[in-house]
């Protein structure tokens, strides 16, 4: 659910620190010209990993170990899948432990590609879900369990300009992804008490869902995809638009 978050944000923050009055040590700075841009940007987000999961308060830049997302709300009406769902207090733990695997940037087209991996992602949420996921109903309150590993992400971001008061200053304006999951396994926990019947169609659910993974994996990777783009493009172009382009990546 975070790769791109992580990675992302590991660039905007490493940018973002060249322009304090004194460059943290824990910090690599890196300078476009260099023909060696790219290694430099891995070393610095690498040298960020711990503090991007307990946050880095000087930059207002909350912990991330893990991932806390209050709420979030999924509607979606095709053939395969019709859902209407809330999810609350969902946290996603492992997002630091990312390796990137290759990075690219394109300073003319104001692009980065990048090829990361998470090797385990756990996720845990409060649901109230109403709908179906094919043939099998998905209905209820409750907890979802999840636990997803090797974690993989292709990933394609661009940028363009804004300015203010004559400065340039730097903003996302897309990103793609592929993301793929190696292995996954999800739970749905019914709150005792509730009527057997639930705690059946729950029950179900779980099955259907661990033996279909694959299936059902591409079926909601582009719920998934949308929250984190939400998500990541509201945080990265805060700290983005607070310095001048020139500052973030010097000459």
């Amino acid at each position: 659910m975070q790769p791109r978050l992580f990675l992302l944000l590991g660039v905007a923050l490493v940018a973002a620190s060249t322009t304090a009055k004194k460059l943290p040590d824990y910090i690599q700075k890196c300078h476009r010209s260099d023909p060696k841009f790219d290694a430099c940007m891995i070393s610095s987000i690498e040298s960020l990993r711990t503090r991007l999961g307990r946050g880095i308060p000087q930059l207002q830049v909350p912990g991330y170990e893990p991932l806390v997302i209050p709420a979030l709300h999924i509607d979606r009406n095709n053939e395969a899948l019709e859902v209407s769902a809330t999810l609350e207090n969902l946290k996603v733990a492992g997002g630091s432990k990312f390796i990137i695997n290759d990075l690219k940037t394109n300073f003319d087209g104001l692009g980065l590609k990048a090829k990361i991996t998470l090797p385990e992602l756990q996720v845990v949420t409060d649901y109230d879900v109403n709908g179906r996921l094919l043939v099998v109903p998905l209905t209820g309150k409750g907890v979802l369990e999840g636990t997803f590993k090797q974690v993989t992400a292709d990933l394609q971001v661009t940028g363009k300009f804004t300015e203010r008061k004559n400065k340039k200053y730097l903003m996302i304006d897309n990103f793609k992804s592929d993301v793929k999951v190696g292995d996954s396994k999800l739970k749905f926990l019914t709150p005792s008490g509730q009527a057997q019947k639930q705690t059946a169609i729950t029950s179900a659910s779980t099955q259907f869902i661990n033996g279909n993974k694959d299936q059902v994996l591409e079926l909601i990777k582009p719920i998934i995809e949308d929250t984190v783009n939400e998500l990541f493009t509201g945080i990265a172009n805060r700290v983005l638009q607070s310095v001048p382009y020139d500052d973030l990546v010097p000459e």
